[in-house]
């Protein structure tokens, strides 16, 4: 059985491999310089926010805490991350990062190219920090989704189907929040440098198709065990847990149907766990 040490060790292994990769790719693009350390400082804060929300909701659904460390070492290895993409890239080290966790007001930085990057990597920043100090503040679903104990009562099933919910609008809000940051940078930079923005937007051309890949996933793994919940509820009447913690289904029509909407909704976690994998295959091959 795997300690909490040793799963902590591999995560970070883990996060190891994306954040390192991220120089490696960036450089393979041959883009220009500019477009080489955002892509680098971007891609390293939103892949490590977008890998410890699966890890977070992942555990927590299986009613285990992530290791607190964990987010620290993600913070510490993107920022070694986007500090090696700048330096191979022949930039001054830091003055991207230090503007942006400067207080310099965005009206004094010039030329205006840089200063909507600036803003691009406030807001982003913001938007992390806000939701990593949210999905803190959460505890693991209990009992954990699809566990015979998520069926013993109809309060538990509309509470286990609660909690997933809250834990979806979150990863929704933090999306939709990423996505108008860079619609956004897109409307502005567009007016002020559209060549640079067509080098920006193929430089994170993988990326993206990747990240819509992710959320069309998990959109229809939520529904489905919504859909699974639902109907639990509205059969609560024949749906029981014995002493023995074996699922109890009266109705063989229903039991057949229910067991059929577990199968369905574990297949799609399956998916969404590939796309998520798929996701840092891409940083592997980059790094090969």
């Amino acid at each position: 059985m795997s300690t909490p040490e040793s799963i902590g060790k591999r995560y970070i292994a883990l996060l190891i491999l994306v954040n390192l990769s991220i120089p490696i790719f960036v450089f393979l693009q041959h883009a220009p310089q500019n477009v080489s350390i955002w892509t680098g400082w971007l891609s390293a804060i939103t892949l490590s926010g977008t890998f410890l929300l699966g890890i977070y909701f992942r555990r927590r659904r299986a009613g285990q805490q992530t290791p607190p460390m964990l987010f620290l070492y993600a913070g510490a290895l993107a920022i070694l991350s986007g500090l090696i993409t700048t330096a191979t890239s022949h930039k001054q080290p830091n003055s991207y990062l230090e503007l942006i966790n400067s207080n310099t007001p965005l009206n004094e930085i010039e030329p205006e190219r840089k200063r909507l990057l600036v803003e691009l990597g406030r807001r982003n920043a913001a938007n992390s920090a806000a939701n990593s100090r949210a999905a803190g503040a959460m505890k693991p679903i209990s009992p954990p989704l699809f566990s015979v104990r998520s069926f013993a009562s109809k309060a538990t099933m509309e509470s286990t189907l609660s909690q997933l919910e809250r834990a979806y609008e979150l990863d929704r809000a933090y999306a939709t929040a990423m996505d108008q940051s860079a619609e956004d940078f897109r409307d502005k930079m567009l007016k002020v440098d559209p060549d640079y923005l067509r080098q920006f937007e193929s430089a994170e051309n993988d990326y993206s198709t990747q990240q819509a890949a992710i959320e069309s996933a998990e959109e229809s793994w939520v529904r489905s065990t919504s859909e699974l919940y639902n109907y639990s509820i509205a059969h609560a009447d024949v749906i029981s847990v014995d002493q023995s913690d074996d699922l109890i289904i009266e109705n063989p029509e229903v039991r057949k149907t229910l067991l059929q909407q577990i199968d369905k909704s574990k297949d799609l976690e399956q998916k969404l766990q590939d796309a998520r994998s798929k996701a840092l295959e891409i940083q592997r091959k980059a790094q090969d």
